[in-house]
């Protein structure tokens, strides 16, 4: 419909993604309405304009021989109707440009598409941009009917069975399907022939392979034109078409994993001889030409090489011997970058909130942490470079990555290292360990180690971080007096910073403390006092303080409110609780939230908002690796499995959930959980009494009770602090 109202119409696109597919399809369309009079011209093959008039005359079956063959071809075109198609135009751009606009001029009837990986910039030019295919998105897991409903994963199956009619994608192999589209970046070339390797050695080693994207360079198709025999060839024609600078700005920017701003690309690529504007200029004639993508939708432009273009562009960065120059200055600029206003990072309050520049940035810092820590790196930049990615990690939830690279910094610190750096690094560390893994004796450690440099160096706000962090840290492991004392402690240092925000961290650390206490008159006081700052403001974050202790006081509230018989105030508070938790994008935040609001619905017998709520949290807690919220929430589904009348099923998660939890030493789940365990099991004993002839003598119901003991308990020794006082209590009753 374009064409009969747009006469010139430029289809764009990198190498490979369809574009004169596409181009067949419209001209093939258009032959009614152009009374078959549709002709479609190679250009790729042409080297001058002369061989371009030349293509079209014979196209359009004028091939007789003229003095002056421009002129007649334009006379012989203007009283006529018809639609050109003009393919692959980029290696003659100026000359092509310049015969399209000469017919766009005079011959009013004639309509011009061509497809080209470059605009052709003349006047009356509409220009469509040829996205690559849709992909299924990243999901745990993914059926084949939802993989299907993506047109890249449907051009692979299609291939596949081209070759191969019994091919049939199931469920098993469709996540790998899906993760191959999404490897080729939705390019139809690149789907064509991954599928034909696909059908000669399967799904699952195709996928493998393109771990390497190289090795499917040089595979492809003998029939093809010679610039689609293989992807190598693609791309080789794009780059023998560029100019010496644009080939150097091209492969340093391989070096980028992901997007990157052109602040970025200035940064790796600037050197003596090459200036900030030959660069930019550079960055923009590769955007025209299809070899960057460029996005221009945020107030910040940003670029990406897809992913083929991106292990082509760095092997030709290896090959000229600039690789591990460039990735250092791209470690030091990605240190800037994280560096250059730490206070954004200090109030961002979710993920959510994190800078879209920062987001998109993110596989660079991974990139750059590779590089650093890798044997041909450097120990000074990579601690820098942990230290400043450690905030960006914890506030995107990104806790298992986050632990991962904290763990390879200790390693390599030395005395004469950066004391900041240092408490950063060990902190972080002891934060994500504790949300991975549990409350073990390194996270204590962590924290310690982290506290002491503090105090030494007197940096009181990194004190009152590390308090607060050790606070719940003995919160969870129900220590009481460790406990309180932390929270007192964090009253001390908040009076001696004098700021309003350290006041509020402190009461809400005091309210959890008294409440843990069983004082719930001072808990309630401390937790409104901390309620009285505006939500939103101030400079606590879970990544800096654990938990947002707005949350926290409302938790405190929420349980008082509970202990004191007033469900109905329990139950709101519980709800906006959960509604603030949910607004913060931090998914610890979250989960704590959804498990201590849960008893509240069980009170009172809301099992719709259990099954709700319950669902959320396991999914939240399964995605970011939260093992203890997901010991937690195994708890949590088998009382509600007992409510529900699947009671043997709910005990044995239970037992399951009760087993983990001693081995992360979050105690501060258990007291409820053991209670649901006790009620159940006696329930079932009072159950199987009732229907047995048998008389229960006292001995008899002795043994009877130790067998249910020794079958409820989780398999722990004896003297696990988690039990041991619960066992003392039941057997003095």
């Amino acid at each position: 419909a374009r064409l009969q109202t747009e006469r010139l119409i430029t289809i764009l696109g990198a190498g490979g993604i369809g574009k004169t597919t596409v181009a067949l399809a419209v001209g093939h369309a258009a032959l009614t309405g152009f009374e078959d009079a549709v002709f479609f011209v190679d250009i790729s093959t042409l080297r001058d304009k002369e061989q371009v008039i030349s293509a079209i005359a014979s196209a359009i079956g004028q091939a007789a021989q003229f003095a002056n063959p421009e002129e007649e071809l334009f006379n012989f075109l203007h009283p006529r109707k018809a639609l050109l198609v003009l393919d692959s135009c980029e290696h003659v751009i100026e000359k092509t440009a310049e015969v399209a606009d000469r017919i766009f001029q005079l011959a009013p009837d004639i309509h011009v598409l061509a497809t080209s990986r470059e605009a052709l910039r003349i006047g009356g030019e509409h220009v469509f941009r040829l996205p690559s295919l849709d992909c299924p998105p990243e999901q745990p897991t993914q059926t084949a009917a939802q993989v299907l409903s993506y047109p890249a994963a449907r051009l692979f199956v299609e291939r596949v069975r081209a070759r191969r009619n019994d091919f049939s994608l199931g469920n098993d192999e469709s996540p790998l399907v899906a993760e191959i589209c999404r490897k080729l970046d939705g390019i139809a070339l690149a789907i064509e022939l991954a599928a034909g390797r696909a059908a000669l050695f399967g799904v699952r080693d195709t996928a493998t392979r393109l771990g390497s994207r190289l090795d499917l360079l040089k595979f492809g198709r003998r029939t093809a034109t010679p610039r689609h025999q293989t992807l190598r060839a693609t791309l080789d024609w794009s780059h023998d078409h560029l100019s010496e600078l644009e080939r150097v700005v091209l492969r340093r920017m391989a070096i980028f994993r992901g997007r990157f701003t052109l602040e970025a690309a200035l940064a790796v690529a600037e050197e003596e001889g090459i200036s900030r504007i030959d660069i930019t200029d550079a960055v923009g004639n590769l955007v025209d030409k299809s070899l960057i993508e460029a996005r221009t939708d945020w107030p910040e432009a940003s670029y990406r090489l897809l992913d083929m273009t991106r292990s082509y562009a760095f092997e030709k960065l290896v090959a000229s011997n600039e690789d591990e120059s460039i990735a250092a200055r791209h470690a030091n600029f990605s240190i800037q970058l994280l560096e250059s206003n730490p206070t954004d990072l200090l109030k961002l309050r979710s993920a959510e909130a994190v800078p879209n520049s920062l987001q998109d940035y993110l596989g660079n810092v991974r990139a750059a942490l590779e590089w650093s820590f890798g044997p041909n790196g450097c120990d000074r930049t990579a601690l820098r470079l942990a230290a400043a990615a450690a905030r960006l990690f914890l506030s995107m939830s990104l806790y298992l990555e986050c632990r991962n690279w904290m763990e390879k910094a200790i390693h390599r610190i030395t005395p004469d290292c950066n004391p900041q750096h240092q408490i950063e690094i060990h902190a972080s560390f002891a934060w994500s360990l504790m949300f991975t893994e549990g409350n073990s004796t390194r996270v204590r450690a962590a924290f310690d180690t982290a506290l002491n440099l503090a105090q030494r160096y007197e940096d009181a706000r990194q004190q009152l971080r590390l308090i607060a962090a050790l606070s719940i840290y003995s919160h969870r492991m129900v220590d009481v007096a460790a406990t309180l004392e932390r929270a007192l402690q964090s009253e001390v240092v908040a009076k001696k910073t004098g700021d309003p925000d350290d006041a509020v961290i402190a009461d809400s650390l005091l309210g959890a403390a008294y409440q843990l206490l069983g004082d719930h008159v001072r808990a309630q006081k401390h937790s409104e006092r901390a309620l009285r700052s505006p939500p939103g403001l101030g400079r606590f974050n879970e990544s800096e303080y654990l938990l947002d202790p707005r949350t926290l006081a409302l938790l405190c509230i929420t349980h008082s409110q509970w202990f004191t018989g007033k469900l109905d105030q329990a139950r709101c508070y519980a709800e906006i609780t959960i509604e603030e938790a949910e607004k913060s994008g931090q998914m610890t935040t979250l989960c704590r939230s959804l498990i201590w609001a849960m008893p509240i619905y069980f009170w009172v017998d809301d099992l719709e908002q259990v099954e709700r709520r319950l669902s959320r949290l396991e999914l939240t807690a399964q995605k970011h690796s939260l093992e203890p919220f997901r010991s937690a929430a195994l708890g949590l589904k088998g009382r509600y499995l007992i409510r529900t009348g699947q009671t043997i099923e709910g005990i044995q998660h239970l037992r399951d959930s009760l087993e983990k939890l001693a081995a992360q030493r979050y105690a501060i789940y258990v007291p409820d959980l053991v209670t649901a365990l006790a009620v159940s099991l006696r329930k079932r004993w009072l159950f199987w009494t009732n229907r047995s002839p048998c008389k229960w003598t006292p001995t008899r119901l002795s043994t009877f009770l130790h067998f249910f003991w020794q079958r409820a308990r989780p398999s722990r020794p004896a003297t696990s602090p988690t039990f041991s006082q619960p066992k003392r209590i039941w057997r003095k009753q």
